[in-house]
């Protein structure tokens, strides 16, 4: 039997799950990509502030007072 990772989900989707989330204050896991190409991976973190029209969602760590976006 072949297992098979996670599938990708739309934008939207992912849109509305980190709303419920933001909604919630509940922690993400989240894969992304950096403007470099780089792929990155932030696990249990909150999100802070989030701005779509901007393009821009700001991420806080819980364990440490460093923040991303």
């Amino acid at each position: 039997m072949e297992t098979k990772g996670p599938n990708p989900i739309h934008f939207s989707e992912m849109q509305r799950l980190m709303d419920t989330a933001y909604q919630r204050r509940q922690t993400l896991n989240i894969k992304a990509f950096r403007s470099d190409g780089n792929r990155v991976e932030y696990r249990g973190w909150i999100i802070h502030h989030q701005y779509w029209r901007g393009g821009y969602v700001r991420l806080v760590n819980p364990e440490q007072t460093e923040t991303v976006g």
